[in-house]
């Protein structure tokens, strides 16, 4: 897979202000990975659920950093 982010800036040192849709964006990542974490805890305890919850944080962890680095609407 290729790097689409043309910023050489990939350990977020510098900041940039960011648009309403990339606030948007990344704020519905977020409320959908707090729906799916929500639901998982209410699903009980178990090692796959723990591996579940930490894949599904690392994923919002990503996508956000991408809308950080390359926009809302970046291809």
């Amino acid at each position: 897979m290729a790097h689409t982010h043309t910023s050489a800036d990939v350990l977020g040192i510098a900041y940039r202000s960011m648009s309403s849709a990339e606030i948007n964006r990344i704020h519905s990542f977020k409320e959908m990975g707090m729906e799916m974490l929500e639901l998982m805890r209410e699903s009980g305890d178990s090692r796959e659920l723990c591996l579940a919850q930490n894949r599904l944080e690392e994923a919002v962890f990503w996508a956000v950093k991408h809308v950080a680095l390359n926009g809302a609407e970046a291809h």
